[in-house]
């Protein structure tokens, strides 16, 4: 129970801030103009009951924001990660649980702030 508690308040608190960048940056358009919303690529390493949770909470963001998602399921997301960040192909989120490389990712320069286009 404390884990997926965990896990709702680090997305609920993603979720909050990315709509909140999102929204603060974003033109009012005429109605009648069709604005086209790159999809937000999520890395996450769940897999069946918690991907399945977690992707009700994606679903819920699409449906308040517009912006739809891709989601990456990685059972070995550390060396994907480190992979794709390395080649210039990071995902726009990656839920990743080890703090001490979060860390690193930070020192390198590689997490930016959710308003860099």
């Amino acid at each position: 129970m404390k884990r997926s508690c965990a896990i709702c308040m680090v997305f609920f608190l993603l979720v909050s801030g990315v709509t909140l960048v999102l929204a603060g940056g974003q033109k009012e358009v005429p109605k009648e103009e069709k604005v086209e919303v790159k999809p937000v690529t999520i890395m996450a390493h769940w897999g069946a009951d918690e991907e399945i949770g977690f992707r009700e909470v994606l679903d819920a963001f699409t449906a308040k924001t517009g912006i739809p998602y891709v989601y990456d399921g990685q059972r070995q997301l550390t060396s994907v990660l480190k992979t794709r960040v390395a080649a210039g192909n990071a995902p726009d989120v990656a839920m990743h649980t080890r703090l001490g490389e979060i860390a690193q990712y930070a020192q390198q320069g590689d997490i930016l702030p959710l308003d860099t286009p």
